[in-house]
């Protein structure tokens, strides 16, 4: 049955509007919607700039989204900012709706936040302000500014830094390195056999430098080993295998770890102790052999440094004899320098005297010897 309005010819209002908005003005018909996208574009560039960037998050930029947002409440996936005082409320209260586009009640901002000159913005005879689900009355447009820019996307902006950081990441990430039989990276582990075939397995990880230091790689050897143990009960668990595994450690003072399944200790006891007895007597003797050797090299470094102590010894004394040689040699020498010095100075006086001794001879007149 028509309506009223529609018999008497009017324009016809909507009736899910609270305020009876017009059909070509209201978020509920086509039209109107094109209408508020209108309205809300032409106001963006006026008061675009009056709200600071911190609060751009709450701009709804989607005019459909936005009406939604104001009217029904933010949906499950708008995120808000933590530690926003009653962020629960934003969508009553905070974002107003209007026929005319949509406003934010500044005067729920925190104090001294937003800095805007006062002044009055008149929402038009057609659009007066409403509040959202909480049923709040409506308030001053003095405080309230519409919302700008429909075409940006609803949430915060991006910043260049924040684009400029992802396109970097993005373009330094290395492919992942994907180990197979037509990409052996690492190689083949060297020592797996399948009966006496080699078997291939392939090295996930590439293999890392040898442990030099004695206690580091003796708790290396624990727990890795206690991890091998751990999987192999696992795995003789789950499928019921003969499993035996040993292992021992280059420096190890007690006996030998092994593990051997239950299958293999029910079905073939004997064969499984047996193997145990070799693995000890094999680690015993390698232990045994290697600490025979290192008494040897021990017994043999001891010599050699008793050797070398001689050695320096002897060295030393040469040394300090080759020193007083020396010593002795300078001080003769010096002996014979002081010699010749004083030869030479008794050369000189000799010289001296003689002819001395000619010139008194000739001033006496000694006589000629015919005479």
């Amino acid at each position: 049955m028509p309506r009223d309005d529609e018999r008497n010819g009017l324009e016809q209002t909507c009736r899910q509007c609270p305020t009876q908005s017009l059909r070509s003005q209201c978020p509920h018909t086509l039209e109107g919607r094109e209408y508020l996208k209108e309205q809300n574009y032409l106001r963006q560039r006026a008061q675009e700039s009056s709200l600071p960037p911190a609060y751009h998050w709450l701009l709804p930029h989607s005019s459909g989204a936005a009406r939604n947002w104001a009217v029904t409440g933010p949906s499950p996936d708008t995120s808000l900012p933590t530690g926003h005082a009653n962020t629960s409320n934003l969508s009553a209260a905070l974002v107003q709706s209007t026929d005319s586009g949509y406003q934010i009640d500044l005067s729920l901002l925190p104090a001294g936040s937003v800095n805007i000159p006062t002044r009055s913005v008149q929402s038009t005879a057609n659009s007066p302000a409403v509040t959202g689900s909480g049923g709040a009355n409506s308030v001053s447009s003095s405080n309230q500014l519409p919302l700008s820019n429909p075409s940006r996307s609803f949430g915060p902006p991006e910043s260049d830094s924040d684009n400029e950081a992802a396109r970097r990441t993005s373009t330094s990430r290395r492919p992942r390195l994907r180990i197979s039989k037509q990409n052996p990276a690492y190689g083949h582990v060297d020592g797996a056999m399948r009966g006496n075939q080699m078997y291939k397995i392939l090295r996930t990880k590439p293999l890392r430098p040898v442990i030099e230091e004695q206690a580091e790689a003796s708790a290396r050897f624990l727990r890795s080993v206690s991890d091998i143990i751990d999987r192999c009960e696992r795995v003789s668990h789950e499928t019921g295998c003969w499993l035996h595994f040993s292992a021992q450690h280059l420096f190890a003072r007690g006996g030998f770890l092994h593990y051997t399944s239950p299958r293999f200790l029910r079905e073939a006891k004997q064969d499984a102790e047996q193997i145990i007895n070799h693995s000890h007597r094999a680690f015993s003797s390698l232990i045994a052999a290697r600490n025979k050797e290192s008494k040897d090299m021990h017994k043999r470094l001891l010599a050699a440094e008793e050797n070398k102590a001689a050695s320096d010894a002897a060295l030393a004394i040469a040394q300090e004899a080759e020193r007083n040689a020396l010593g002795r040699a300078e001080s003769i020498q010096r002996e014979r320098d002081s010699q010749a010095e004083e030869m030479e100075v008794q050369r000189l006086q000799l010289e001296a005297l003689r002819a001395q001794l000619a010139l008194a001879q000739k001033k006496v007149g000694t006589p000629s010897s015919h005479t």
